[in-house]
């Protein structure tokens, strides 16, 4: 319901700020029967991929994460034997692993400091206090939300993680529900991670960005905000209504 709210605003707010921008094309015809074909074959392909992540989870006691990472190449390997594609995936993709994976060093460096912070930062006595400040504003959950909001997008912009981030702020939140309904946290805390994701200038959707176009971050980040903060408004909503 958020993407859906958020993808329709967007698109209303885009088709009347380039409004008078003129945009000439040339008509295609496009076959809708060749497009409902891809689009079944693509839901097919998301769903046999999502069961095998489950399978793979189940048997062998494995998490989510580490689950996907071992299920990606071999199913895509398997899908390209039954598109009859296969010599055309193992070329182009050897070719993109010796142009890219050389030049990924920076994203090392951020995952390494990602640990080493969240380690670090789960023994200080922030925890302590944040957990302190909210038990006083239990009776204004709309302030909670906004404070969360506010977190996320602080921390976003000087490279934490938003998985980082609910990590340090979840151990503080145990108490709250009892008090605030658990859905309407967590739609706050997920909705407004994934808005971060746009606008954060060390996330990895502005990281590949200025990776292959070279643009400073934060120019990523100023073109950016003005949806992650619509996206996450509309999280904030969506979970007080729920109230």
């Amino acid at each position: 319901m958020c993407s859906f709210l958020a993808a329709s605003l967007d698109i209303v707010i885009g088709k009347k700020q380039f409004r008078d921008v003129l945009f000439t094309q040339e008509q295609m015809k496009i076959s809708k029967k060749l497009l409902f074909s891809a689009l079944v074959k693509l839901f097919i392909v998301l769903v046999l991929f999502l069961m095998t992540i489950v399978i793979v989870n189940y048997f062998f006691n494995l998490n989510f994460i580490l689950s996907v990472s071992l299920v990606i190449f071999p199913f895509a390997l398997f899908w390209s034997l039954a598109m009859r594609r296969s010599q055309l995936f193992l070329s182009a993709g050897w070719k993109s692993w010796i142009k890219y994976n050389n030049t990924m060093q920076n994203f090392v460096v951020l995952f390494l400091s990602l640990a080493f912070f969240s380690e670090w930062f789960n023994q200080t006595g922030f925890p302590y206090t944040l957990q302190s400040f909210l038990d006083h504003v239990t009776a204004y959950p709309i302030v909670i939300f906004i404070f969360f909001k506010v977190i996320y997008f602080a921390t976003a912009m000087i490279g934490v993680h938003p998985i980082v981030t609910v990590a340090i702020v979840i151990e503080s939140l145990s108490p709250l529900f009892h008090v605030i309904n658990p859905l309407s946290i967590g739609i706050v805390l997920i909705v407004t991670a994934l808005a971060t994701s746009a606008s954060a200038p060390y996330g990895i959707n502005a990281t590949m960005t200025v990776h292959h176009l070279g643009v400073n971050p934060y120019r990523i980040t100023r073109t950016n905000t003005r949806f992650s903060l619509m996206v996450s408004t509309i999280g904030v909503v969506i979970a007080s209504l729920l109230l």
